[in-house]
């Protein structure tokens, strides 16, 4: 196995654990449909590539199943006999969005941190402490 599945199927089972596409992979994404959508179709074509085809077209950006889906169909599909012109550009951008989901996942989601408590006293000082208790960023 080279480096490269070994990207995709952690992207995948990235994937899969969240149950979303992450925002940040949506542009690597979009690149990828427009691969795999710009793929000629010709009457040699064999069926598998049209599947590859089909399965971008029906495909929900949205879901995570739907994407993992994609990316196991274009696994599947055979390089012998000559894959349909486009086909290397294909393989590529699920690289590059494998990449993307990747680097989204090794950010903590959602981001956390401490919360700062404060009260007043009588004689005019602020108490402060740190709860242990964590919050997403923006919402305390």
């Amino acid at each position: 196995m080279t480096t490269q599945q070994q990207e995709i199927w952690q992207a995948c089972e990235t994937l899969d654990q969240l149950g979303r596409v992450p925002e940040d992979a949506a542009e690597s994404l979009q690149a990828l449909l427009r691969r795999v959508r710009g793929i000629e179709i010709t009457d040699e074509t064999v069926q598998p590539w049209r599947d590859v085809v089909e399965a971008g077209n029906a495909l929900d950006p949205a879901s995570a199943s739907d994407v993992v889906g994609l990316i196991r169909v274009v696994e599947a599909a055979p390089t012998t006999p000559l894959p349909p012109k486009g086909w290397l550009f294909t393989d590529m951008a699920i690289l590059d969005f494998a990449r993307a989901v990747s680097a989204t996942a090794a950010e903590p989601w959602p981001r956390l941190h401490p919360v700062v408590l404060a009260y007043g006293s009588g004689n005019g000082l602020t108490q402060r402490w740190v709860s242990t208790e964590l919050r997403p960023v923006g919402i305390c």
